[in-house]
């Protein structure tokens, strides 16, 4: 017995436009799931896709120089003290597993937070803010 193929030409979705609606048919999808198993686990990946992909539209790399304002020298030392003393661990308790996250998305955030804290650090004692 010959069975049909459902094959079809996939065609990209890297636009803005076309990522955001994928976005919202993978929400639609796990969030009709009725199946409480395949909720648990292929609903959670399809959501965990989504947010994936939605960072990516949101989160671009920037030019550091339009974050900043002037920033005071007091400011900014205590930036640097803050920045030598922020650990492993402060990033885990400000990760989004704190919040419900999933355990991919929180070490991402968390390796995130410290890399972010040691460019910060790096780039104000360059510019002579040591603590």
């Amino acid at each position: 017995m010959a069975t049909k193929s459902h094959n079809t030409t996939l065609t990209p979705t890297q636009t803005p436009d076309g990522l955001a609606a994928l976005v919202r048919r993978l929400r639609d999808q796990a969030n009709g799931m009725k199946n409480r198993a395949a909720l648990r686990t292929l609903g959670q990946d399809i959501l965990e896709a989504a947010l994936v992909i939605e960072q990516r539209l949101v989160l671009r790399d920037i030019d550091a120089t339009k974050l900043v304002a002037p920033l005071p020298a007091r400011e900014a030392r205590a930036l640097a003290k803050m920045a030598s003393r922020f650990r492993r661990e402060d990033a885990e308790q400000f990760s989004s597993r704190g919040y419900g996250g999933s355990k991919a998305s929180s070490i991402a955030d968390r390796d995130a937070m410290l890399d972010g804290m040691n460019r910060l650090g790096s780039a104000l004692a360059h510019a002579g803010y040591v603590h």
